[in-house]
């Protein structure tokens, strides 16, 4: 056990990084879909975009809060400038799902 939790100890970021990332897709799928089956539709392509947005803020939102706190243990006090990096950084991440869902769904259907 103790080797275990050493070899933890060693990769402890990449570790975390991967599980919070494992995470944040669940956080993504599962507020996407509990939009997409309750109160939007799938086949309205602006219902979809919304559902999108909404699910990739959510994710994101996560993925800050667990990466700060359990993966790189942030200590910067300038919290708005680290939010607006994070989340401008992954701002390409939104764009090219919500490209590839308007060409798979909408489009192509």
């Amino acid at each position: 056990m103790q080797k275990i939790w050493n070899l933890y100890h060693k990769y402890e970021e990449i570790i975390n990084y991967i599980i919070v990332g494992g995470l944040t897709t669940l956080v993504n799928l599962v507020v996407k879909y509990v939009l997409l089956f309750t109160v939007l539709k799938a086949d309205n392509a602006f219902e979809l975009q919304v559902a999108i947005i909404i699910s990739w803020i959510a994710a994101v939102s996560f993925a800050y809060v667990t990466n700060r706190i359990f993966v790189f243990k942030s200590k910067n006090k300038n919290i708005f400038k680290e939010v607006v990096s994070f989340f401008g950084a992954r701002v390409a991440t939104l764009l090219m799902e919500m490209f590839i869902m308007w060409f798979f769904i909408t489009l192509l259907k």
